[in-house]
């Protein structure tokens, strides 16, 4: 803050020896026109949702929690004390929470394929009468195959739900039922999904508990919510 009031005095008084009063109010805008942009960009980082999750009216979820989750969905049952502060996300009618993830990072791609020929025309044309011809021709040609791949990227908060992974972008929310979920794995910094679906990608979420979320999500899609 300090360093800010000086850069605005050096701006304000290199104005005014410049351009007179004139120059020092310009200046003063100008710096204060800066400072708005500057601490608009700085809280767009840091405005990411919080989220909390508690197992019960006044307790903090902690790493015992996620054992008894794993060990209730083992038994086929979804504890129903367990809520999320902070996530925004309607949930479906019965539907019980499960965990939340904050500051996810949310990675897929798609390829597209694309054919293209290589080759050329040969063929002749026939006088019939004057003024009238007749081109016979044909074309002959390789096809050649490109593929061209895209990759998508988003940050948000996962929530995992008995029915539905829901993905929060901003306003943009996600649902990814669980019903339709291939496969699960887990990596060192997150977990990779496979939708059911044709041309679906597999899908890549940056969380703090890989081996959990992807454990969680397995037996979510063994048993029936």
């Amino acid at each position: 803050m300090t360093w800010g009031i000086i850069i605005g005095l050096g701006i304000a008084y290199i104005g005014g020896r410049l351009y007179g009063i004139w120059g020092v109010v310009g200046a003063i805008v100008a710096y204060v026109a800066l400072l708005s942009f500057l601490g608009s960009r700085i809280k767009g980082t840091t405005d990411a949702p919080q989220i909390l999750v508690r197992s019960g009216p006044n307790k903090v979820a902690d790493s015992t929690t996620k054992v008894q989750i794993l060990n209730s969905l083992m038994e086929g049952r979804v504890r129903d004390d367990i809520s999320i502060d902070g996530a925004e996300i309607l949930l479906e009618r019965g539907e019980k929470p499960i965990w939340g993830f904050g500051n996810v990072k949310w990675q897929t791609s798609h390829t597209r394929t694309r054919t293209r020929y290589v080759g050329g025309s040969h063929g002749g044309s026939f006088r019939i009468m004057k003024g009238l011809s007749f081109r016979v021709s044909s074309f002959s040609g390789t096809p050649i195959k490109t593929q061209e791949v895209s990759h998508e990227e988003q940050s948000g908060i996962l929530i995992v739900a008995s029915r539905n992974l829901y993905f929060r972008a901003g306003r943009k929310v996600t649902k990814i039922p669980i019903r339709k979920i291939l496969s699960v794995h887990a990596s060192a910094d997150g977990i990779e999904i496979t939708r059911d679906g044709k041309g679906a990608e597999p899908e890549t979420f940056s969380v703090d508990d890989p081996s959990f979320a992807a454990d969680a999500i397995t037996r979510l899609c063994q048993i029936k919510t």
